[in-house]
């Protein structure tokens, strides 16, 4: 990608394009055979040099960079590959404990890849949070652990204190590359299951819910064009937990356009927030950025983000999108450090999304099942947005209420192809009831 704000429409020979996403009516209809492993095996072969996730690691000293190729990607998740797939049947769950890193960007692509359901999940090392990991894990029961190596004591400890047999574990830094030698390809269905996305757990025992590959896909694009992101020249930058829907989808955006994002720990935004607000700034001068928190993390990075007098911080380049509900008003202005304009836009949390619009649900649950019709608003609205530059983008999108198919009951999956389809109006939610 060229540097600077250059704008650029057109996606590199080889790469996706939007437009083929889209139909004759302006449906999102993706290509057969798309996945995020279908796109980034497109991005090895034609940008395979270039960087495909930065971590900047804090730990250590301030701001030590490791990156990853696309290439050097596909060869880790080849050879941990291989290794899930001597130790597990297809279409088993592969539970990944490991800290914010790129270990943990290639353990879960390399789940998807070998054609398992991946379990994006955290160290047990994260304080305060114990319970919420033995919940997921006793719902999930996976058949694998991925875990690093700075992880595997807190991890063995904490399966020693779980009822019943414990999972095998795959400590991933330590397998070679040659691994990937043994990796075997497979066919990946569009409607075959890709995570189980947990929910926070914050007002109610985490909830899991199936993601297909479709789905997961059909998201990132619908981000893509809701947000106005169709400039290629767009990378991302994210401290989001990699086991949090929308640090998923943050990782999932370069795969799908062939760009890049650079990562850090939550810690690290937390205890120096003016670290995402440098970082935000630093990425402006290759393209465009976007980049994605709750409420919080803007209020906290105005108050303690500020930069210091005289310092070079230009914000004006980065699409900011606040991921959580209710949405306030008054914090958003306060993140703007540059006194320039800064775009900003809404989305709800795709865990409930992804089947909040789904016209037809499974629901799953340890003493019934049965299957609920999900309420679609007869009413539509235009989208602003969705059709940026593209007049065949500009359609009507049903309007869907969160407060109609909210439920509780376990685990979910959208059985219906039209379900991964997020409508519109949902992002908006958070700024008021639904009309």
């Amino acid at each position: 990608m060229q540097r600077g704000h250059q704008q650029l429409f057109h996606a590199p020979d080889g790469l996706l394009d939007i437009e083929d996403c889209i139909d004759a009516r302006g449906e999102i209809v993706l290509p057969p055979g798309t996945s995020l492993v279908s796109l980034i095996e497109r991005n090895v072969v034609h940008v395979g040099d270039s960087v495909a996730y930065r971590f900047l690691d804090f730990a250590r000293s301030e701001g030590d960079t490791s990156e990853l190729t696309w290439c050097q990607l596909d060869v880790r998740m080849r050879a941990i590959g291989a290794l899930i797939q001597q130790a597990v049947s297809r279409t088993d769950r592969v539970a990944i404990m490991a800290p914010q890193g790129l270990d943990y960007v290639t353990a879960f692509f390399a789940v998807l890849k070998a054609g398992a359901i991946a379990v994006p999940l955290f160290a047990p090392e994260l304080p305060g949070h114990a319970v919420r990991l033995e919940v997921a894990l006793g719902d999930a029961e996976p058949a694998l652990l991925l875990t690093t190596r700075v992880a595997t004591d807190a991890v063995y400890g904490f399966l020693r204190r779980l009822p019943g047999p414990a999972p095998s574990v795959i400590v991933i830094d330590e397998v070679p590359d040659a691994a990937s030698a043994e990796f075997r390809d497979v066919d990946i269905g569009m409607d075959d299951i890709s995570h189980l996305q947990y929910t926070s757990g914050a007002t109610r025992a985490p909830a899991g819910i199936e993601i297909t590959h479709r789905a997961f896909v059909t998201n990132l694009v619908q981000m893509i064009l809701s947000i106005d992101l169709l400039n290629r020249n767009t990378h991302g930058v994210s401290w989001l937990p990699l086991y949090h829907d929308m640090g998923l989808s943050m990782i999932g955006f370069p795969a799908t356009y062939g760009g890049h994002c650079t990562l850090m720990a939550p810690t690290a935004f937390v205890r120096r927030p003016e670290r995402w607000i440098r970082a935000l700034s630093d990425a402006s001068g290759e393209g465009r950025v976007v980049t994605a928190a709750p409420n919080f993390a803007y209020q906290w990075a105005a108050q303690r983000g500020k930069p210091a007098a005289g310092e070079d911080i230009d914000l004006s380049n980065v699409v900011m999108i606040i991921g959580s509900e209710p949405v306030s008003m008054a914090r958003m202005p306060g993140a703007s450090h540059s006194g320039q304009p800064v775009c900003w836009a809404v989305w709800v949390r795709m865990a409930w999304t992804t089947f909040m619009a789904a016209p037809r649900l499974t629901i799953i649950g340890t003493r019934r099942l049965r299957t609920r019709r999900a309420p679609i608003d007869a009413q539509s609205a235009r989208s602003p947005s969705s059709g940026l530059g593209h007049p065949r983008l500009q359609r009507e999108w049903p309007a869907c209420r969160s407060s109609d198919t909210a439920c509780g009951y376990g685990s979910l999956r959208a059985t219906s192809r039209a379900s991964c389809l997020l409508r519109i109006r949902s992002f908006r939610c958070g700024l008021g009831p639904s009309p």
